[in-house]
């Protein structure tokens, strides 16, 4: 009887030890997913900063060719 208990019980360690073993397998994947996740980013956020930059630009030199074009007055459009 002892014996039998003794078999259960080495029987289920190793089965913790297996599982274990896939947990930290696992854990060793999603570690270096997550890094590359983290590195997209990083790389998204930064394009994201430069297209905002770019914008921003295009946004001045419409606001600078608004300024330098002649708009006639709505006074002076109702006069004639």
């Amino acid at each position: 009887m002892e014996l039998e208990q003794l078999e259960t019980l080495e029987s289920r360690i190793q089965e913790m030890v297996e599982f274990i073993k896939r947990l930290k397998s696992e854990k060793a994947q999603l570690e270096a997913t997550l890094g590359r996740r983290e590195e997209e980013f990083q790389s998204l956020h930064e394009e994201r900063g430069k297209v905002r930059l770019r914008i921003e630009a295009l946004v001045g030199k419409l606001d600078h060719l608004e300024k330098d074009v002649c708009v006639p007055d709505e006074e002076a459009l109702i006069e004639e």
